[in-house]
């Protein structure tokens, strides 16, 4: 107890315990949200917008699913929920967001590093969420004046950036595990996003993935 940062040590350690639990389930470093009924995970490195996305998007009335942690069912190629507080860095929010952030008397974080963690409900109101088929992938990477959102076809590069990080292929052979990421990539529609604006990032997003 004396090591600086051993809470948030034994938080993951049980976290990742209790992901553990679900043998049919690979979880990925990954947003999930639903948009129409249809599942899509947001990939991308620490930095590039995952929780912010997924909260615009649900300030625009979409399921958030999870801002983290991703859980999917191979068996059935869905998505289930995985939701905990969000974790709001510093940058560009939806003003949705920052909306309910100011009326719920939280501060925003503004020193780099730091996150502020708060129940999706407090700061917005959609449906519940539940299982959907999983339907899209989208790949954050970096940042642009214009989002731009453009689909593309998987490679080994891709197939690459999906790696699980525990789950019902934790143990299995490496050949195992990139067939697997390679079936889910195949199975889905991939896009490559630069994330702008969050506000017009999301309604970018809503109206390629949505129903038509």
């Amino acid at each position: 107890r004396l090591i600086p940062g051993w809470h948030t040590a034994v938080a993951l350690l049980v976290f990742n315990r209790l992901l553990r639990v679900r043998q049919d389930a690979i979880f990925f470093h990954a947003a999930s949200v639903a948009i129409d009924g249809r599942g899509a995970l947001l990939i991308g490195g620490p930095g590039l917008g995952k929780s912010t996305l997924s909260l615009a998007l649900a300030a625009r009335g979409h399921a958030l699913l999870g801002d983290d942690t991703a859980c999917y069912l191979p068996a059935t190629r869905e998505l289930l929920p995985c939701r905990r507080a969000v974790g709001i860095r510093p940058g560009p929010r939806a003003r949705a967001v920052e909306r309910a952030l100011v009326a719920a008397g939280r501060r925003p974080p503004s020193g780099a590093g730091e996150v502020l963690r708060v129940d999706v409900e407090s700061l917005v109101s959609g449906p519940a969420p539940g299982r959907v088929p999983l339907r899209a992938v989208v790949l954050l990477n970096g940042f642009a004046s214009e989002p731009r959102l453009e689909r593309i076809q998987p490679s080994p590069r891709e197939v690459g950036r999906l790696q699980p990080v525990v789950g019902s292929l934790v143990n299995a052979p490496t050949a195992q595990r990139v067939l697997e990421m390679a079936r889910l990539l195949g199975a889905v529609d991939l896009y490559c996003l630069r994330a702008g604006d969050p506000d017009l990032t999301a309604r970018l997003v809503e109206e390629t993935l949505g129903a038509p």
